[in-house]
């Protein structure tokens, strides 16, 4: 996937996100169910359980990355 597409597929999630914050749903409510859905979602996507653990860790990593780095 391209660094494009994944922007793009990223920022309409973000925004149906907002829509939903909108709605008054709490940041607290949203984090946990969208957690429960995407780890559901990429386990049942995912050719195996051991790549389905790559994408989930691999996301955390960058994040904490982020976090340590100030990027």
């Amino acid at each position: 996937m391209t660094d494009e597409r994944f922007n793009q597929i990223f920022e309409s999630l973000l925004n149906e996100v907002e829509l939903l914050a909108g709605e008054g749903i709490s940041t607290q409510d949203m984090a946990s169910v969208l957690s429960v859905f995407l780890v559901k979602l990429t386990f049942d996507c995912a050719p195996s359980t051991d790549h389905a653990m790559h994408l989930i860790m691999s996301a955390v990593m960058d994040r904490l990355e982020e976090n340590i780095t100030g990027d």
